[in-house]
Order: structure tokens, then sequence, then C-alpha cells
């Protein structure tokens, strides 16, 4: 990624990073149904992941590690 993502999508840090978990990462894996543009979007319009689970239509459970 380059300045021009950042720019272009105009995504803060923590956005990007919501962004990267949505699509999977190496503690998790991704969300069925949601690729690179639906994850765009979801980010764009909830700001964050927590919105994102809370409007999704997923059977995906949020568990408390702490």
């Amino acid at each position: 990624m380059n300045t021009h993502f950042f720019f272009l999508y105009c995504l803060i840090c923590i956005q990007f990073t919501d962004l990267c978990i949505l699509l999977g990462c190496d503690y998790c894996d991704s969300i069925k149904g949601i690729g690179q543009k639906r994850a765009l979007d979801l980010i764009k319009q909830h700001r964050n992941i927590e919105a994102i689970l809370k409007h999704i239509d997923t059977k995906v459970k949020l568990i408390d590690l702490f």
C-alpha cells in the first residue's frame, strides 16, 4: 500500500487496521462473504469493525478473551 491508497480512500490508521482484520490476518480468518470491495465499503459506511459486526447478517460471535 502507498500513500495514494490512504488519500484516495480517506482511511485513518485504525480504520485500515479494521479493514485488514475484515480481510483476514494471521490472528483470524476473514468473514465469509466479505471481500475486498465490500470490506472497504463497510469501513467507509460504518467507520469501525464493531459497528460493522452489529449491522451485518452473520453467525460470527465476538468472544471476550480477557
